[in-house]
This record gives C-alpha cells, structure tokens and sequence, in this order.
C-alpha cells in the first residue's frame, strides 16, 4: 500500500514539477517579451525623435512655418502618447496640431491635458486663445481665468520637472530666465484677451474692472499703454467722460499719433460741452488715420505658449 502511495506522489510530483517548469518559462517569456518591446519601443522613438533646433527657432520666430517639419513633431508626440499619457506630451499634441491647422484636434488634446493635470498654466491659456480666435468669447473668458489662477510657483516647478520641455528649454540656453520671461508674457496677454473679449463681448464694466487689474498688476509702462486706452474706452462707454480723457492722456504719452485715442478724446470733450478742445482733437485724429493701429498688432501678436 505504501509503495504504490510513494508511485502515485512520485507521479504527481512530476506533473507539478513539470507544471512548475511550464509557468516559469511562461512567465519568463511573458516578461522577457515585455521588455524586448519597451526596448523596441525606445529604440524607435529615439529614431524618431527630431532635433529641437526647428521646433525651437520657429516658437521664437526664427523661422517660418514648414509644415513637413512640424509634421515630425506632431508624429513622434503621437507615439509618444502611445506609451505615455503625460499631460505635457498633450500640450505638444495641442501646439503642433493648432499649427497644423487642426483646430479641433487642438482643442481636444488641451482639454485631455487639463483632465490630467488641471494646475498648469499654459494648457488653460492655450485653450483660451484659441477659444479667443474662433470668437467664441465666453469659452475664452472662462478658460484664461483659469490660467490666471494657477501657482505661479507650481508653473516654474512643473516646467523644471518636465521632461517633455527640458530639452526644448536647453535648446534656448536661457532655462531659468527664458522660463521666468515667458510665464510674464503669458499672464500679460491673460489680461490681453480679457479685456478684448469683454470689449467685443460689449461688456464695459467688466472690461474697466480689468484693465484696473492689469494696470495694478503688469510691470513696465509700455506694457500699460494698451489697457490705458481700454480703460478710456470703457469710460466712454459708460459715460464717464472725465475718466476718459485721463486714460486717453496716459495713452497717448506713449502712442501720440493713434487716430482712435484723440476720435474718442474729441467725442469725450464734446460730450462735456468743451467743443474747441472737441476740434482739436478731432482735427489730430484726422491727421493720423492713414497710421498703422498699434492696438490690432497686439492682437494679432497673440500666440500659444507652450510653457
């Protein structure tokens, strides 16, 4: 009895035993396989990666628009998305396809960014300024508020930490100052894009309520002027005329030969009863209003920031 006990755990040992072979190869390939692939993948990313030199020259305004090269750009951060859901990646995604003309594409890779990591910055931003240039004005409202109040602190750690615009950001070879310049310059066309949305929105109030703000604010008194005038304009609208006349004056200290500032200056004078200074300034208006609109160049000067 005992021997044929021993017989049938000798027979059962050896299916385990066997068994046991099996799964450990198996695991062993399953593993082994998982690597050859993550390394198949690396190696065909490193191969498809593109120098930064184009990417970098056209953001600065170096180079022109080629759309084959930014067409490279837009592949690799595609594969890149295959293996890695990081919310910068689809802050790429969202540059490159706007550029590319893929408005929508845009938009819903700077949505999927801000589902993933909803504290940074310039994913709110960029979905506002498009948002701004399609005039869907409320969408734009809302999404550069948002921008304004992410940490600033957080923004400069979070690009720091990244490793999507490291390599970029060396390409400058400005890190730390190119980073802090752009932050500015984004913050500044926040308000930018407020106060212009407002104004086409035809909502005053809140259009003066931000200029104060940015005026408050901005450093720098060129970078001032533009919501001078704004603020004049929505005193004029509001019927504050005395207000408007001060902006326009603070304005034009910068900007002297804008036909738009001494138009509304002469409609402020004439509105308080004060027709001779009324003329002048209509009369300067005239003088100038073959002059290029420094107001539409700011506009038109609006960009996506990646960081």
């Amino acid at each position: 009895m005992f021997s044929r006990l021993r017989e049938v755990l000798k027979i059962i040992y050896k299916r385990l035993f066997v068994l046991y072979l099996v799964v450990f190869f198996l695991i062993y390939f399953i593993v082994d396989w998982k690597k050859m692939t993550a390394h198949a993948k690396a190696t065909t990313l490193s191969r498809l990666m593109p120098t930064y030199d184009y990417l970098v020259a056209y953001i600065e305004g170096q180079e022109p628009f080629d759309r084959v090269k930014l067409e490279e750009y837009e592949y690799y951060y595609e594969r890149l998305l295959d293996s890695l859901q990081w919310p910068d990646i689809q802050g790429m995604m969202g540059f490159c396809h706007y550029h590319l003309g893929h408005e929508k594409l845009a938009i819903k890779a700077y949505k999927r960014a801000i589902q993933i990591n909803p504290n940074y910055f310039a994913f709110h931003y960029n979905l506002g300024l498009i948002y701004f240039k399609k005039g869907l004005y409320e969408e734009a409202i809302k999404n550069v508020l948002a921008a304004l109040e992410t940490d600033w602190e957080y923004n400069l750690h979070f690009i720091h930490q990244s490793k999507t615009y490291l390599p970029i950001l060396k390409r400058t070879g400005k890190l730390e100052s190119e980073v802090v310049q752009r932050l500015q310059k984004g913050y500044y066309s926040c308000y930018t894009i407020l106060v212009l949305s407002y104004y086409y929105l035809k909502k005053y109030p809140q259009m003066f309520y931000v200029c104060r703000d940015a005026l408050e604010h901005i450093d720098g008194e060129e970078k001032k002027r533009l919501f001078y005038f704004y603020s004049a304009l929505a005193s004029y609208q509001l019927k504050e005329y005395k207000k408007s006349i001060f902006f326009l004056q603070e304005y034009i200290s910068f900007i002297p030969d804008d036909p738009d500032a001494f138009n509304y200056m002469g409609l402020s004078f004439r509105a308080l009863g004060m027709e001779p200074l009324a003329q002048k300034a209509l009369t300067q208006a005239a003088l100038f209003k073959d002059r290029e609109d420094p107001k539409a160049l700011v506009e038109h000067g609006l960009t996506l920031h990646i960081f």
